[in-house]
């Protein structure tokens, strides 16, 4: 709907290719492609947003899963509970996936 509102430009969190994705197709008047991606990216991002600690938490993750980071210590201390760490890596597994989909 951003887009909709006049928007131009959105920053992208760690999902770059898959908010690009979305991007490419709203701009290419597919819209219905761009909501089914984006509806795909919910469960995560109701995850990955549902508090600013398990935020920086679930990207520092990812990055250091894609090899950005050599770790994935934050400099505080940012707990996540051991379900909510599973949760995580499952949610980093299937954004893996989304990418592997859009990967040329």
């Amino acid at each position: 709907d951003a887009f909709d509102r006049g928007v131009h430009a959105f920053m992208p969190t760690a999902m770059d290719r898959i908010y690009v994705a979305i991007y490419q197709a709203l701009r290419s008047r597919n819209p219905a492609r761009g909501q089914a991606l984006f509806d795909r990216l919910l469960p995560v991002l109701n995850f990955s947003n549902q508090h600013i600690d398990i935020s920086i938490r679930f990207f520092k993750m990812m990055r250091h899963r894609e090899g950005l980071f050599s770790t994935d210590h934050c400099r505080t201390r940012l707990s996540m509970s051991s379900s909510q760490h599973t949760e995580a890596i499952d949610h980093i597994v299937y954004v893996e996936t989304l990418r592997s989909e859009l990967a040329p």
